[in-house]
């Protein structure tokens, strides 16, 4: 088996030292050699920050074009991607729990206490199929950017109905509509018209004479 390090054992073994080794700690899966590897790769402490703006900053349908478009700059990170952000939704899930203790993210502990209040038990699991989702869906389909469009939909949705607790005729009312009507209607009211042609399925409408 691979050995695996604490967090503090990593910290004391790697050049990089101060708030960048916590954050390499946090990332290198208690990989020693991974660890070595993220001191190298300042692309890679690129994308690690970009995830952390993605998850604390995810607030309304026009961030997803702009992340989307950041996520997909990294595509050859794809799986980090993934990883970086399973990772931070882990530790909001166990800040809920009051389990500070677990957090690997550690010098993010103030700002996932800001955002655990806009999540659940319940929203964060549903985060957590939704990446996996998405990790599965990358084998049949090489538009990365189609994935990562769909990913932050469906991270926004149950998140937004969180913050807003809508009445329970609201609630009951969303899933009526489609996804893909959905999107489509945010996106008429953001006057988005790439995303019209990304989501619409110009196939299923018939023009008669």
């Amino acid at each position: 088996d691979i050995p695996h390090f604490s967090m503090d054992e990593i910290i004391s073994n790697i050049p990089v030292k101060g708030e960048d080794a916590k954050d390499i700690a946090a990332m290198s899966d208690g990989l020693i050699g991974k660890a070595y590897k993220l001191c190298e790769d300042n692309e890679y402490i690129s994308l690690y920050n970009d995830c952390v703006n993605l998850v604390f900053n995810l607030k309304k349908s026009s961030d997803i074009l702009k992340y989307s478009e950041t996520l997909y700059s990294y595509s050859e990170y794809f799986d980090d991607i993934l990883n970086i952000l399973s990772g931070l939704y882990e530790d909001i899930l166990f800040s809920i729990l009051g389990k500070d203790e677990l957090i690997k993210n550690r010098t993010k502990i103030e700002e996932i206490s800001n955002v655990k209040s806009e999540y659940t038990y319940s929203t964060i699991t549903e985060i957590f199929d939704t990446i996996e989702k998405t990790r599965k869906s990358s084998f049949n389909n090489t538009n990365k950017r189609g994935l990562f469009d769909e990913m932050l939909f469906d991270i926004l949705v149950p998140t937004t109905l969180t913050i807003i607790s809508p009445a329970p005729s609201t609630t009951n009312f969303l899933p009526l509509f489609s996804k893909k009507v959905f999107i489509l209607f945010w996106n008429l009211l953001i006057g988005n018209i790439n995303w019209l042609i990304l989501f619409t399925d110009f196939s299923a409408f018939e023009i008669t004479a």
